[in-house]
């Protein structure tokens, strides 16, 4: 019952946290972001507590790819939570919450006691927690690269719009782009490192 109730007011508040971003494409208010930004925190407590709940309800013995999926998808939106001003992630969040949305109704859909067992070693729990963390910060620098490649599409052709108003400048998006992928590079060397020093079939 918890876990249904849950999933229904994660899967209402990230929609609605998306819905208004959307309209603040169109029409800028400030009380709009201010709604948005209460609705996503409340949609991330409700993700974060269904993820613990399905992983706790099989004693944290197994990960399988929902599971995976909807950490990622998580960590994801927690990572685009930080980034408060508006314009340098508007066509971004969207997106990234709607995928959240459907990454937490996986996670309910799939059974919790499926995928590889991974109760027996604190090195190999220490390497998947790394590799998800760089999927995720990677993750993301992937979508600023496609919004940069965007923006850059739409200099070049002059085809500015309304929308283009809106978007951040080219530089901002570049720069925070390079952040995360040197942030994500770092994780990954790490997660690669742990995986060699804590497990004996790592390839």
């Amino acid at each position: 019952m918890l876990i249904s109730a849950l999933l229904s007011a994660t899967l209402v508040l990230y929609v609605a946290s998306a819905l208004f971003m959307l309209q603040q494409v169109f029409k800028p208010r400030s009380s709009l972001t201010a709604i948005s930004l209460v609705t996503a925190v409340m949609a991330l407590v409700c993700h974060g507590g269904l993820i613990y709940l399905r992983l706790a309800g099989d004693e944290f013995d197994h990960l399988n790819v929902s599971s995976s999926l909807s950490i990622v998808a998580w960590l994801i939106a927690l990572l685009s939570l930080f980034r408060v001003q508006q314009s340098n992630s508007l066509l971004l969040k969207p997106v990234i919450y709607l995928f959240a949305a459907l990454s937490a109704l996986l996670l309910v859909l799939t059974p919790a006691d499926l995928g590889a067992y991974i109760g027996f070693g604190h090195g190999l729990v220490i390497h998947i927690v790394l590799s998800l963390v760089a999927y995720g910060v990677l993750a993301l620098a992937t979508l600023y690269a496609i919004q940069a490649s965007y923006i850059n599409y739409l200099l070049k052709t002059k085809k500015t719009s309304g929308l283009f108003k809106q978007l951040p400048p080219l530089m901002n998006i570049e720069r925070y782009f390079f952040r995360l992928l040197s942030a994500g590079t770092l994780l990954l060397i790490l997660a690669i490192a742990s995986g060699f020093a804590f497990l004996d079939d790592m390839f």
